[in-house]
């Protein structure tokens, strides 16, 4: 039977991607150490590929859909053709409202998985646009988490520095 994504897993992954997209933004307004930014970095560019592999599954998940769907046209053509070909004697009519409604049973299914299709394929673009702006945005934070540890060091480079000569200083006025 053919799975489709429903609206809540998609708008899940839309969320759980917003989720991280914040996180990596709270993050880059701190001052921490080198050694928690390097995690909160590693931790987020992680979470980035998981949402990334998901985003991949879903394209597969599109691919098989579509090639479920054609299977499932040829076997309509190919049952509606059966259909038409052998009308049984004496069972005409009854035949014909059962061959009647497995057909149209057939194309309601076909009907409402190439709908599902376009919404899965609609779905699927959405989220890539998404991601590829949160995967902007996240670089972008990325640069900014690294210009302040650079900062940061050259902060602390300088206040051992400043230390150093303090220390001088008082040892001087001794």
């Amino acid at each position: 039977m053919v799975r489709f994504l429903e609206t809540d897993e998609l708008s899940s992954c839309v969320q759980q991607i917003q989720g991280v997209k914040g996180r990596y933004e709270r993050v880059s307004w701190r001052h921490e150490p080198k050694r928690q930014s390097t995690e909160d970095m590693n931790k987020v560019q992680g979470e980035l590929s998981e949402r990334e592999q998901q985003m991949l599954r879903i394209r597969r998940d599109s691919v098989t859909k579509a090639f479920q769907l054609s299977k499932m046209e040829k076997m309509l053509a190919e049952t509606r053709g059966k259909l038409d070909k052998k009308p049984e004697p004496g069972t005409e009519s009854k035949g014909r409202d059962t061959r009647d409604d497995m057909v149209q049973d057939l194309e309601d299914k076909v009907r409402f998985t190439r709908r599902d299709r376009r919404n899965s394929l609609h779905r699927t673009q959405l989220l890539e646009s998404q991601m590829k702006t949160v995967k902007g945005e996240l670089v972008d934070t990325l640069d900014h988490l690294q210009e302040l540890r650079d900062r940061l060091r050259r902060s602390q480079a300088n206040a051992e520095q400043r230390k150093v000569d303090m220390e001088k200083l008082q040892a001087g006025m001794r």
